[in-house]
């Protein structure tokens, strides 16, 4: 995986904030957050009803993720080479 991608998702991930009982809690808070395959975030609710407010808080910072039975993917997008 490339790292500077991961980082730059990583950062992002750590701003998002997910209305947990009326409060913004960041995501790393209330899910477990794991790099599953070489360019997928897998995240896993502790709450099952709280996955439609992690998935809603992760549109809101533009991200596009897709959950399936309790389980949210975030597909990494890979960085552009510059050319220097």
């Amino acid at each position: 995986m490339d790292q500077k991608a991961s980082m730059s998702d990583q950062e992002k991930l750590d701003k998002v904030r997910v209305d947990h009982y009326g409060a913004p809690t960041p995501l790393h808070e209330v899910a477990t957050i794991t790099y599953s395959e070489p360019r997928t975030i897998t995240i896993m609710p502790w709450e099952p009803n709280s996955a439609s407010a992690i998935l809603e808080a992760l549109r809101e910072a533009g991200f596009t993720a897709s959950e399936e039975g309790g389980i949210i993917r975030l597909p990494i997008q890979p960085t552009t080479a510059t050319a220097s």
